[in-house]
């Protein structure tokens, strides 16, 4: 009886034994990519504003006040159009008297070359006559300058951004310690320029002459092609909650379709190099690993069901991709997740690519 249940308990075992291999999965379950040439572009992000290209702050060559404005925030002028008028009865007045003047000196002149010429005077009453001459070309000169410029003008074609002033306010000249008053401002806004802060360890790879997109957070759905244009070398320090940072601003100059605004937010991808054809892995296959006193690159490649791992030497790198130099070839399979699996992965363990299922086995028939 004893020896009877023995048998029984091995037999169980036995069943048991089976039963768990017969379940147990050839691998684990991994995803699988073929090695393929691709181009693969390396790339610079940051953040900042718009800016139209040509933007002028207008302001009055003279004193005077406001009286009449010809346009409106919004409007576009062409160059030459009038923009503001100031009142010019003081300015009008001091042209006319300085061209009185002027004529008058001429008539003396003229007089006084006559009566020379019949040595009637002498060399100095000549010479004092044609400096009169040249004083009141200069007072009319200036005093027609002045009446010219209580007509404010556009000096660009462009778009009226804003109107500073009211009819009937005084305006002021600028000098040297004061700017004067700003009238309006007016932008050409056909060619606008993305005003990006980059960080101080991407700026050396950024040059003159890339190529950028530009996404505005008010047209989130488009990109905006452009070029770089300007690389700051005034770094822009800001101080944080947590540390202070050191960007360096970047112009990138793109054309203005229409929708386009000075001031809008905006960010910016630049490619900083690119390369066609050379081969490229997603790039969370890639690990770094010590070995010895180097760190080295590894990816797990799937061979014969194994998970088998290789060194290689890495080149460009995007924010998904990473170029391949040494170390693969076009083709090989490279294991690229799940992160879980990939991070505890073995050299030489067995594994299965997702797509594949384990072969169904059917339980033998029992004779009887």
């Amino acid at each position: 009886m004893r020896r009877y249940l023995l048998t029984i308990i091995i037999v169980v075992i036995i069943v048991a034994i089976v039963g768990l291999n017969l379940t147990k999965p050839p691998g684990k379950k991994v995803q699988v990519i073929e090695v393929k040439k691709e181009r693969i572009a390396q790339t610079v992000d940051g953040s900042g504003s718009l800016r139209a290209k040509t933007q002028v702050d207008i302001s009055s060559q003279v004193i005077g006040q406001v009286k009449r404005i010809y346009v409106e925030e919004g409007d576009v002028v062409r160059r030459g159009d009038i923009l503001i008028k100031l009142d010019d009865v003081a300015y009008r007045a001091e042209y006319e008297k300085a061209r009185v003047q002027l004529d008058d000196a001429r008539r003396n002149y003229e007089r006084a070359r006559r009566l020379h010429d019949d040595r009637l005077i002498a060399d100095e009453e000549l010479e004092k006559a044609k400096l009169k001459l040249d004083l009141a070309r200069a007072r009319y000169a200036q005093a027609n300058d002045e009446l010219k410029k209580t007509e404010i003008r556009a000096p660009i074609s462009g778009r009226v951004l804003a109107v500073n002033v009211e009819t009937g306010e005084t305006v002021l000249v600028g000098t040297m310690n004061n700017p004067g008053t700003v009238l309006l401002t007016l932008a050409d806004l056909n060619r606008m320029i993305a005003e990006i802060e980059v960080g101080e360890t991407e700026v050396p790879k950024v040059r003159v002459g890339q190529k950028a997109l530009v996404r505005i957070e008010a047209i989130p759905d488009t990109l905006f092609p452009g070029e770089v244009v300007k690389v700051g070398y005034m770094p822009i320090q800001t101080m944080t909650t947590l540390e202070r940072t050191t960007d360096f601003e970047v112009e990138i100059e793109m054309e203005n379709p229409g929708p386009l605004r000075p001031g809008m937010s905006a960010e910016a991808e630049i490619k900083t190099e690119v390369k066609d054809r050379v081969l490229v892995i997603p790039i969370q296959a890639l690990s770094r690993k010590r070995e010895g006193m180097k760190t080295v690159s590894k990816v797990f490649v799937y061979e014969d069901g194994r998970a088998k791992s290789r060194t290689v030497r890495t080149g460009l790198a995007s924010d998904q991709k990473i170029e391949i130099i040494d170390g693969l070839k076009e083709g090989d399979s490279v294991i690229i997740g799940p992160y879980r699996i990939l991070s505890r992965l073995k050299d030489g363990e067995k594994v299965l690519k997702e797509e594949e299922r384990s072969p169904l086995r059917l339980p033998r028939k029992v004779r009887h």
